[in-house]
């Protein structure tokens, strides 16, 4: 086995840990967005709305539905690296959005994060593809 192919091994797995983490992170949070947005909802009840947590996810499946048809053209565009970076920082953003929690934020970075999601899933295996071919 020469260097490259342990280069490309070397790729895939901090590829395969970083979407691992970011994964995790993703669906612990999902598990329990409900009840955090309940929670803010009684304490400030004109700050965000008493169900966002089940419209939130549906505005995030609604964008991811309708980027998937065009996600493709972006990877042609820019590259499946730039575009699997982009995915994760929109993806990304809407994590960090529940430090200082708001209605717009929040349905807006769930709407960047369907996009974003769409990209990842589409590049990570683009680019996974990419390392390993010889």
């Amino acid at each position: 086995m020469d260097r490259r192919w342990w280069n490309g091994l070397i790729c895939i797995l901090c590829l395969g840990l970083g979407t691992l983490c970011l994964m995790t992170g993703y669906d612990t949070q999902s598990m329990i967005v409900e009840s955090v947005l309940h929670s803010v909802h009684m304490r400030s009840p004109e700050s965000i709305a008493k169900h966002a947590g089940y419209y939130g996810q549906g505005v995030l499946y609604a964008a991811y539905t309708l980027s998937t048809l065009f996600a493709p053209w972006i990877c042609y565009r820019i590259g499946s690296k730039w575009s699997l970076f982009a995915g994760s920082v929109l993806f990304s953003m809407y994590q960090a959005g529940f430090f200082m929690l708001n209605s717009y934020y929040y349905y807006l970075s769930q709407a960047l994060m369907g996009i974003g999601f769409a990209c990842m899933c589409l590049y990570y295996n683009t680019f996974a593809i990419a390392v390993i071919r010889p």
